[in-house]
């Protein structure tokens, strides 16, 4: 039995469901297999994407880039080199599993509007904390 490509309009003939070698790279890749296998098996990483799904989080995120359009450089990094980058991201100084539950998740004076790299290096250097290695 032959299965055709998965992708749209390509004529090639499969022995197997799914992309043929040219369309190999339209596959799920490891970001999308995290969130749906590990993310949404785990109960604080599923709340915490729920959190950020919701429309008054997407409002108030929007609401404090809009106000802060400028990463507010935590590590002094962009300064030192005399730099300025736009902050794309939105962090919880206080974390997301102390303030879920009530108001501070969305007050602003919680919130630091940060780069995409400061926000790696954040989330990155609280993760070690929990882990006992910082």
């Amino acid at each position: 039995m032959s299965y055709p490509c998965r992708y749209p309009a390509c004529k090639a003939l499969l022995k197997r469901s799914g992309f043929c070698d040219a369309h190999k790279h339209h596959e799920k890749s490891g970001a999308k297999l995290y969130d749906t296998r590990v993310r949404a098996m785990t109960p604080h990483l599923a709340a915490a994407r729920d959190f950020r799904s919701s429309y008054k989080w997407k409002r108030v995120g929007k609401t404090k880039l809009a106000m802060n359009p400028i990463c507010e450089d935590p590590y002094h990094e962009h300064a030192r080199r005399q730099l300025t980058e736009t902050a794309k991201q939105v962090h919880h100084i206080i974390g997301l599993k102390e303030c879920a539950q009530d108001s501070r998740a969305y007050e602003l004076d919680n919130l630091m509007s940060v780069c995409t790299r400061c926000h790696a290096r954040l989330e990155r250097d609280e993760m070690k904390k929990e882990q006992g290695i910082l």
